[in-house]
């Protein structure tokens, strides 16, 4: 009878400990163990270990399991590689510890595209403009009205949305059958019987904003 209910016993036992994952494997539910030093803020110092729902600044100070998320240790649990970790989470493996993910880098309408990038801007309709992610780009275009970051003067396809950043873009223009004693240096005394909007630049660029086509 003593073996039968030392069996039921050691049963219950490690199935009790297989509900508890994560620093809850070091702490009771009660945070009854003793507070870890404290710089005298009630947070940890920095080589402290906390339980779930103590104060911390960096992982580090709480225990294997869990990580710090604004300043409380939060249980996460224990893992080897990501696969361990539940879904947005990654695997800190120095602590075994389960913590989220960094977030997924967003799309931008800044910046402009690596020179290593192999893939052609995509034609966008007027008021839009292509997104980069990684120095690439995506594919897609973003309404400029709503972007993240104001895009470069180059990004812009179309006059109409060079024409309304009058304060840092300029347009480019290609002029056909032009004559003048400037043609192909300035606009002074150039005059082209066409003008084809062709890109848009930086306002301070020192690059022509005429370029001549008179083949």
């Amino acid at each position: 009878m003593n073996k039968l209910l030392t069996s039921v016993g050691l049963a219950i036992a490690v199935a009790t400990v297989s509900l508890v994952t994560g620093c809850q494997l070091y702490f009771n539910d009660k945070h009854d163990q003793p507070t870890p030093p404290s710089s005298g803020s009630g947070t940890s110092s920095g080589g402290g270990i906390s339980q779930p729902g103590y104060s911390c600044t960096t992982d580090v100070n709480c225990a294997a399991g869990c990580f710090c998320s604004d300043g409380t240790c939060t249980e996460a649990g224990f893992c080897t590689t990501d696969k361990d970790c539940g879904d947005g989470f990654t695997c800190d493996t120095a602590r075994s510890s389960c913590k989220p993910a960094p977030p997924a880098p967003v799309a931008t309408c800044a910046g402009t595209a690596a020179t290593t990038c192999t893939t052609a801007a995509p034609a966008c309709p007027v008021g839009q403009t292509p997104l980069l992610l990684d120095g690439c780009f995506t594919g897609a275009c973003s309404d400029i009205k709503t972007c993240d970051a104001a895009p470069t003067c180059s990004a812009l396809q179309h006059e109409a949305d060079c024409k309304a950043r009058t304060t840092d873009c300029t347009e480019v223009f290609v002029g056909r059958n032009c004559t003048g004693t400037t043609c192909g240096v300035s606009t002074v005394d150039c005059t082209c019987e066409s003008y084809t909007y062709a890109a848009c630049d930086a306002a301070n660029s020192t690059a022509a904003r005429l370029l001549i086509d008179n083949g």
